[in-house]
């Protein structure tokens, strides 16, 4: 019998909890990987910099690696559950979910082979291991890049205490640019609010620009295009400047047309049905913001209005 049938046969007759035990591995260990979940760095090379060359061969503490490529969001206990098991569609089909069953059902047959001790000595000669390793003060994080997903996951949920990596890359927190990203991110947040406010909409352009899009019965266009990619504060934070003031100046802009449109919703819930298609009819298709303050609340009365026909019917 294949190796990996044979794990999958007990797999599926004892269950991962159980059958970890039966191979040697301490309940404190799986209770830990029950309770630690797998993330990813997120927007940490943003406001991280990137300090000195690769190191090579670098024992890196299992406990300090806190995620993998393509999957967050899940134990690591799951992680290999799911894996090795077989998970639900729900699961197969997340888009946190991207691991391949054979290979984990391949790794833990080193323990049908080997004993839990000798699997772990091995973790002190595997190849092709690479991390990323982020480190504010004291504090470590890593993170996989490239090859080793099932072997880091195994190595997770079997009490594996250094692994061996071929090189490492070390980001230090920058604490004066993380404050920069956090004010351009709440700013961002509060354009946001408004778009969705106003009835206007977020999206991507082609370049993967964002851009903010408004869409009123016959009346659709671009509102603005943004000159950067939130990503290429990777490459180059110096673009968070323009950036900042691009966000700043579109809120202003949206609360200028917030305030018209307000005073213009209050004369226009005034006049008839009529009048306003007539109006509307006067507003030229190339809207620019003046014509976003007509337009805006003219449909507002209208779905008011017919809201309150409805609960009369």
């Amino acid at each position: 019998m294949d190796i990996r049938e044979k794990v999958l046969e007990k797999l599926d007759d004892k269950g991962l909890e159980q059958y970890l035990q039966e191979n040697g591995v301490d309940l404190e260990v799986i209770s830990e990987s029950q309770r630690e979940i797998a993330s990813v760095p997120g927007d940490k090379e943003i406001y991280y910099d990137k300090t000195g060359k690769e190191r090579e061969n670098v024992l890196v503490s299992t406990s300090n690696i806190k995620g993998i490529n393509r999957c967050k969001d899940f134990t690591w206990f799951d992680l290999l559950n799911y894996g090795a098991a077989g998970a639900p569609r729900s699961v197969r089909e997340n888009d946190n979910f991207n691991i391949n069953s054979l290979s984990f059902r391949f790794v833990l047959g080193w323990l049908e082979e080997k004993s839990l001790e000798e699997v772990k000595e091995m973790y002190k000669d595997t190849e092709q291991i690479e991390f990323k390793c982020f480190k504010n003060g004291d504090e470590k994080e890593y993170y996989l890049r490239g090859e080793g997903n099932h072997r880091v996951v195994v190595a997770k949920n079997i009490g594996v205490p250094e692994i061996i990596a071929r090189s490492v890359i070390t980001y230090e927190y920058n604490p004066q640019k993380y404050t920069l990203y956090l004010s351009y991110e709440k700013q961002k947040e509060r354009l946001k609010e408004l778009v969705k406010e106003l009835d206007l909409s977020w999206a991507k352009g082609s370049k993967g620009k964002d851009i903010i899009r408004f869409r009123f019965d016959r009346w659709h266009g671009i509102l603005s295009v943004f000159s950067y990619r939130d990503d290429v504060l990777r490459h180059d934070f110096s673009k968070i400047d323009v950036m900042k003031e691009e966000v700043n100046s579109m809120i202003d802009r949206l609360e200028a047309i917030k305030r018209k449109a307000r005073m213009h919703y209050f004369i226009y819930k005034m006049f008839p049905g009529k009048a306003r298609d007539l109006l509307k009819k006067f507003i030229l298709p190339d809207i620019e913001d003046e014509g976003l303050s007509h337009v805006i609340p003219l449909l507002e009365v209208d779905r008011k209005r017919a809201y309150e026909r409805d609960i009369k019917t």
